[in-house]
């Protein structure tokens, strides 16, 4: 689904690289009635080349999100370019009536929209016309909405988009070098920068493998129902700025219904809770609670990490309890990282 690859990216919780996303207390409740994580996790092992594969992936997402936006000049669009666009929307049965009446899909039509294409973030219909084209061109192309498209009964229904091209850029990836190194990070070389974003790759690997290794046996309700409220009302706020109902908000953007969004909540929600269920599992069962000497000593490193001047202005920003609980899952990770194995397989021959 395409909505759930959008959550994945966006809002689910993300370790690498990132503030870890916990409640602001501890889990008042006995954890092994919730999770049990099986005593044969200490024999859990990361390959060497999962682990550098995965760094050369986040250091090439650290490098497109540094991209440099440039106008295509000489050619037309491919898959990749950029192209920004207006379009408007009608039902293909009236389309020439209610174009000349100015009767437009209102929720649907939009004035200003960025698409990267082959995102395939809308109809494959609109995305496939999109490549051969170039700034000021004007094309319309019919489009069946998926089943999904639940508002106001247009569910695999036939519309006419009316599009103009606006502009076409491509992202140009900066070199990996130790100036592109300071821009990015509060390091000097790419050395540095590589062996940091690799124990970043690692710890990222062992947790996600650690998660895999869990039994959820329920979910406590009240974190669960915190989490979904706050998934919802993040995308009310959204529909609520671009003058529209969440329902015709998300049918437009992700082209799903309201029950789809629920869905998505309950699974952002427990995907959070089944992390958090985790961290404080090691806290109480390996007796791995932060000191504070401890959380000293790594909320100064997050200082500097993030470029700020001081401790308390990194917790103003992130709110101590958010900053202890990072801390504490840095912990976690270096106890774990002592237990589990990394198998260097790039050394090894094919058959």
């Amino acid at each position: 689904m395409v909505f759930r690859r959008a959550v994945t990216l966006t809002l689910t919780f993300i370790l690498t690289f990132a503030l870890f996303s916990c409640s602001t207390e501890p889990y008042p409740y006995q954890i092994d009635e919730y999770i049990t994580l099986p005593s044969t996790w200490v024999g859990i092992t990361v390959n060497e080349s999962e682990i550098q594969n995965r760094r050369d992936l986040e250091i090439m997402k650290v490098r497109l999100n540094a991209a440099i936006s440039e106008p295509v000049t000489g050619r037309t669009s491919v898959l990749g370019d950029i192209m920004n666009i207006s379009f408007s929307c009608y039902l293909a049965e009236t389309y020439e009536t209610d174009k000349s009446e100015g009767n437009d899909i209102k929720y649907i039509s939009d004035p200003d929209c960025t698409i990267k294409i082959g995102d395939s973030k809308y109809p494959s219909q609109l995305e496939n016309s999109l490549t051969g084209k170039k700034e000021g061109d004007e094309f319309s192309v019919k489009v069946t909405l998926p089943d999904t498209f639940s508002v106001n009964g247009l569910a695999g229904s036939a519309v006419i988009y009316d599009v103009k091209v606006n502009s076409v850029t491509q992202q140009r990836l900066p070199l990996l070098n130790d100036a592109f190194v300071k821009t990015v990070s509060h390091l000097d070389t790419v050395e540095e920068y590589e062996e940091y974003m690799y124990l970043k790759a690692k710890e990222n690997l062992i947790w996600e493998k650690l998660l895999q290794s869990v039994t959820v046996i329920t979910y406590p309700v009240n974190e669960v129902n915190a989490y979904t409220v706050k998934f919802l009302t993040y995308y009310n706020d959204l529909a609520e700025k671009a003058g529209v109902t969440v329902e015709e908000y998300v049918a437009k953007k992700f082209f799903i219904s309201m029950q789809e969004l629920h869905l998505d909540a309950d699974l952002y929600a427990k995907n959070l809770v089944k992390n958090e269920l985790l961290l404080y599992y090691f806290v109480r069962v390996y007796d791995l609670q932060i000191s504070d000497s401890e959380y000293q000593v790594i909320s100064e490193k997050y200082v500097k990490q993030y470029g700020l001047s001081s401790l308390s202005e990194l917790e103003g920003k992130y709110g101590s309890s958010y900053v202890r609980q990072t801390a504490q899952l840095e912990k976690i990770l270096e106890y774990a990282s002592s237990v589990i194995t990394v198998i260097d397989d790039t050394q090894l021959i094919p058959e």
